[in-house]
């Protein structure tokens, strides 16, 4: 069987593919990974198999009966869905009209499936509780890929406290004169539920805007103190609102690169956020985490934050940071097994490819298997496939936002990359015998190799 997994967001999803394609390999499957626009694209050359999409809000009902026309089956998760608002993000996240369209849905644990089996109807046998293969590069052994690129950061840049900015909202890269907010047409199926989304969604707006103004402002006036803390905003977040707002002597504390937020975090003393995953990894790496609020604000009803990451409030200097953290008593959570963390995400004592593949086979069992081949899969169409590609960038504005928000997000995978990543993982796992190959341009698949051949 093969497994189709799109990638949006290259330090974010690349790693977590990789691994979920080696423990899957490893299991008897065929995993395929790329880009979004590049695995769509060739899909309907591919050997039909279940394609999973990374995200739930639109995009799996809208290309449903694409897909199935090749015969593909649809499963569909959420990446970002660790950590929701409330409820109500959750429904707006993973609307009813996808649930109802896809196979099956990935969700992290019981508090992103909980709101969805309590306002859909007859949506049980579809939820599979499976957390997130980015939470499996955190487990022994794997986490020591990192170590390598984490002692290189500490030679360039000595010690440091770490700032992983997830203001995604309030700072989005938009259109110019338009914003997270005017960029949503609609926030529910009816005039009640577009009201209330669109008012909390325009509180949670706010109050990133009040916070992350007040972190850059706090960083600004303690801007000496504040010359050992590096600054790695989020993927989507416009990159010149930190640059033109801090001080002059803050400016390159702004880093950002493609290498996985792992390596960074392991080199880091301590780890700041607001609200911010990154900060759960932090604390799943045994690092100090902590989340920095100015404005506290009601909107975030979600729990994970207190059973990983401690509270710092208002602290009025730099000085007065280091008091408040001295007198906490920190939050580290090295150990994956444990009830609490499960509820959140369910792949704590299990690798989350496990779980899936699990799944994949008892749904597919008395399914009609397909006996063909991936087409127009040799070396002649590779060239030409990557001609086409290369005619089609020339059209393609590279000032628009589209494309900065794209590039920015993901510049591009080439082979050497993911099989050196795949190399590492595999050897930490002391699992041998998985190739990789470049089917066309981008995509790629990670399958286990016969009779011992090489990668």
């Amino acid at each position: 069987m093969r497994i189709y997994y799109e990638i949006e967001t290259k330090k974010r999803e690349l790693d977590a593919r990789i691994l979920f394609g080696i423990i899957s390999a490893n299991k008897g499957f065929s995993v395929v990974i790329g880009k979004k626009n590049k695995l769509l694209e060739k899909i309907k050359y591919l050997i039909p198999g279940v394609f999973i999409f990374k995200s739930s809000r639109e995009r799996p009902e809208k290309l449903a009966q694409y897909l199935r026309k090749y015969g593909f089956y649809i499963f569909s998760s959420d990446e970002e869905g660790l950590f929701n608002i409330s409820s109500d993000e959750v429904l707006h996240r993973v609307p009813e009209k996808t649930i109802k369209t896809v196979d099956k849905f990935l969700a992290w644990g019981d508090e992103q499936a909980n709101p969805l089996r309590n306002n859909y109807s007859n949506i049980d046998d579809k939820i599979i509780l499976c957390g997130n293969s980015r939470f499996d590069l955190l487990k022994k052994p794997i986490k020591n890929v990192y170590l390598e690129a984490a002692k290189n950061i500490n030679k360039k840049y000595g010690k440091f406290d770490l700032y992983i900015s997830a203001f995604h909202k309030y700072n989005a890269l938009t259109e110019p004169g338009t914003n997270y907010l005017t960029g949503i047409k609609s926030w529910g199926d009816n005039l009640i539920e577009h009201e209330k989304r669109k008012k909390l969604f325009s509180n949670m707006f706010e109050l990133q805007k009040k916070n992350m103004m007040s972190t850059i402002n706090f960083f600004n006036s303690n801007s000496k103190k504040m010359n050992k803390m590096i600054i790695r905003p989020h993927p989507a977040e416009n990159l010149s609102t930190w640059t033109n707002n801090l001080n002059e002597d803050l400016k390159e504390n702004v880093i950002y690169d493609h290498i996985n937020t792992n390596s960074w975090i392991m080199a880091a003393d301590r780890v700041f956020g607001y609200y911010c995953t990154a900060t759960i990894e932090a604390s799943l790496l045994g690092k100090m985490a902590l989340n920095l609020v100015f404005n506290k604000g009601e909107v975030y009803e979600t729990k994970i934050f207190d059973l990983f990451c401690n509270e710092i409030n208002n602290p009025i200097n730099y000085e007065d940071l280091d008091l408040k953290i001295k007198n906490l008593e920190i939050k580290s959570s090295k150990d994956f097994v444990n009830d609490k963390a499960s509820f959140f995400f369910k792949n704590n004592n299990f690798y989350n490819a496990e779980l899936v593949c699990d799944e994949i086979t008892k749904f597919t069992k008395n399914k009609k298997k397909q006996n063909v081949k991936d087409r127009f899969d040799n070396k002649i169409y590779f060239t030409f496939f990557l001609i086409l590609q290369k005619i089609r960038n020339l059209f393609i504005s590279t000032k628009s936002i589209t494309a900065k928000i794209y590039n920015q997000k993901n510049p591009g995978i080439t082979l050497s990359e993911v099989k050196n990543k795949l190399n590492d993982f595999s050897k930490e796992l002391g699992i041998s015998n998985i190739k990789c190959r470049e089917i066309y341009p981008g995509v790629f698949e990670i399958k286990k190799m016969k009779n011992g051949g090489s990668n």
